[in-house]
């Protein structure tokens, strides 16, 4: 009995790795998907200054939408990756400010 359970911890030891890295890789993706949305909001800002509302109103939708990906990917991160959920929650909060402030912005031009 006690080789078995050997066994089969070591052939979940990959398997966990794996898990691990590909959930590391996910929260990376997010955190790039944040970086995107802010230089979005940034494009919306010039594009609005250019007289452009339309474009600039599909990019700060474009940003809305990431963020909303953004936290529906972290209310499935699972335990263990609790501070790197916690750094992408205030990104995500981050964003939720700026795309407030681009809006109110875009609404008084």
């Amino acid at each position: 009995m006690a080789a078995s359970l050997l066994i089969a911890n070591a052939t979940d030891q990959p398997a966990s790795r794996l898990w691990e890295r590909t959930e590391r890789a996910c929260l990376a993706l997010v955190e790039a998907e944040l970086d995107l949305a802010f230089s979005l909001l940034r494009l919306a800002n010039t594009e609005f200054s250019r007289g452009n509302r339309a474009h600039a109103t599909d990019l700060i939708s474009k940003a809305v939408a990431t963020h909303h990906r953004t936290l529906e990917y972290l209310g499935n991160v699972p335990a263990g990756l609790e501070e790197q959920k916690y750094e992408l929650s205030k990104g995500a909060r981050r964003l939720f400010d700026a795309i407030r402030a681009e809006w109110r912005t875009s609404q008084s031009s």
